[in-house]
């Protein structure tokens, strides 16, 4: 792990340079909080100068593009996450997070936030191909429902 982006990710556990545990490698059962429903977060980027939206393509399937974002892990509050999942899969860092959205789609809890102020290079990961998608890719796509239900409520459609 120790080439691997993860290794600076924030939480990992290093023996000098090697990475030896996380903070899920940690917990012990009385302290994880399990749940039938999978705790995630997504994380908005739009670019000013087009309109259009920072996405993540899973890297099985390049019809699944979507907002940046994955897993909350059990001792991590949403946002923590959603800086943690925007950094791992974008190389990006958002100084500014704000939760416009929660509920459950597809069986999953999702957290979504809207990122401002972000530095860093935009970089590709083992989650899939970083990009600039239009609204209407993102309606489209796989999880078009849930994006036009957010694009709906946040005014850009």
């Amino acid at each position: 792990m120790a080439a691997s982006r993860r290794y600076d990710a924030p939480g990992n556990i290093r023996a000098g340079r090697f990475v030896v545990s996380s903070r899920t490698n940690v917990l012990t059962d009385e302290e994880s909080d399990v749940s039938d429903v999978m705790r995630t977060v997504r994380i908005l980027v739009r670019r000013k100068k087009d309109g259009k939206f920072l996405c993540v393509s899973d890297h099985d399937d390049s019809f699944k593009v979507g907002f940046p974002g994955g897993r909350i892990d059990p001792d991590e509050t949403p946002e923590v996450a959603a800086t943690r999942e925007l950094w791992e899969e974008t190389g990006l860092i958002a100084d500014n997070l704000r939760l416009v959205d929660s509920g459950v789609f597809m069986g999953k809890e999702v957290s979504l936030f809207v990122a401002s102020d972000i530095e860093g290079k935009l970089k590709s990961s083992e989650e899939g191909l970083t990009g600039w998608c239009s609204i209407d890719t993102l309606t489209a796509g796989f999880f078009g429902e849930y994006y036009s239900k957010i694009f709906k409520k946040l005014g850009y459609l």
